[in-house]
């Protein structure tokens, strides 16, 4: 069973309830990360869906589970 999912959805038996913070993709049948509800995010990472891609100039906090500034680019930051 998927480790992002708590069980298997009733209504559409093919399907997974996901834990918050995550959606079924029927595409790839797992539980992937909600990026949409992230206003700094572009899509999930295909390579680990528990994380999304984020806009240009910030990254993922695997800490706070969304996309944040990348200081790094930014002086005396």
């Amino acid at each position: 069973m998927d480790p992002n999912a708590v069980s298997s959805n009733r209504i559409f038996p093919f399907h997974c309830n996901c834990l918050a913070d995550f959606i079924w993709n029927n595409t790839i049948k797992i539980c992937v990360r909600n990026c949409s509800s992230d206003s700094h995010a572009d899509s999930i990472d295909l390579n680990d869906p528990t994380q999304c891609k984020c806009h240009t100039n910030f990254i993922w906090d695997s800490n706070n589970n969304m996309c944040v500034p990348d200081c790094s680019n930014i002086k005396y930051a």
